[in-house]
């Protein structure tokens, strides 16, 4: 009869532990893809704010090219060795 209600305690106190990281967890996922639908996004470190992720910037082609370059040499020379 002991042993029946240790492994209920162990399996309550489970449960409520799920329930509690749940709870904890649930309103920044709600949040998160509440802002993103939005066009928004969250930046917690350094500083809490609410940031834009609009892409507005044109991305230099000639550093994408160059850097595309670099992880092929680099793949180069890790599969000769």
């Amino acid at each position: 009869m002991n042993k029946i209600i240790k492994s209920i305690k162990n399996s309550a106190s489970i449960v409520v532990a799920v329930i509690t990281i749940i709870l904890l967890i649930a309103p920044y996922i709600i949040l998160v893809f509440y802002l993103r639908r939005n066009g928004q996004t969250i930046q917690i470190y350094p500083k809490f704010k609410i940031k834009s992720i609009d892409r507005n910037e044109n991305i230099d082609s000639t550093i994408l090219e160059n850097a595309i370059k670099h992880a092929e040499e680099i793949y180069k020379k890790i599969r000769n060795n």
